[in-house]
């Protein structure tokens, strides 16, 4: 007896194309004198490649890896952790619904995957306002690596002189010593009263 063991590209879903490839390899062997032919496992429908996947994201992080030592070493960036948490009100559950949804396609739309504080909401309001607390649980589930030319795009200042005509004065820009004023009860300009003092860039 002659046996005939087949090697085919199989493509998933495609069963029309695989069929023809199937009867291709098997006049062929019936050709060759084989009395038998044997395929591969799921030769018409095809077998899902759930690793595929997994192989995808692990090139990914082993390139992002490769580009924050590139950057650290070469260009002498520093790694950073960053957190953005959103805290939305509302006074009814459809209002919120839709206002969680916009958030979300919007961050999605520009690459930010967001995650619901599910069970820790209490956690997560805590972390947002000033009171200088930031729950552990919270920054290990949403923390995020970033080097310093891309944490420069957080900073809330565009300009390099910051002057409110009725402002309260701060201190002097450190850059062309121009005086600092910021009206921070200005409901129109700014959303809250609350002010934050940054460093220089890339300081710790």
């Amino acid at each position: 007896m002659k046996v005939a063991i087949v090697q085919m590209a199989v493509e998933q879903g495609e069963f029309e194309k695989n069929i023809a490839k199937t009867e291709a390899f098997a006049k062929r062997a019936h050709e060759c004198g084989a009395d038998i032919a044997v395929f591969p496992e799921m030769f018409l429908c095809g077998l899902e490649n759930k690793n595929s996947q997994d192989f995808d994201i692990a090139a990914f992080t082993y390139n992002d890896a490769k580009y924050i030592r590139k950057e650290i070493q070469v260009n002498n960036e520093n790694l950073y952790f960053l957190y953005i948490y959103f805290n939305l009100f509302s006074n009814n559950l459809k209002e919120l619904e839709y206002l969680i949804n916009k958030i979300e396609g919007i961050s999605s739309s520009i690459g930010i995957q967001t995650r619901k504080a599910n069970f820790r909401q209490e956690q997560l309001f805590l972390s947002c306002i000033p009171i200088m607390e930031n729950n552990q649980d919270i920054k290990i589930a949403s923390r995020r690596n970033i080097l310093t030319n891309g944490l420069l795009a957080t900073y809330p200042f565009v300009s390099s002189s910051i002057f409110d005509e009725n402002g309260i004065y701060i201190g002097n820009n450190i850059y062309n010593n121009s005086l600092v004023f910021i009206d921070r009860y200005n409901t129109e300009k700014y959303k809250n009263a609350n002010i934050c003092v940054f460093g220089t860039s890339g300081s710790r």
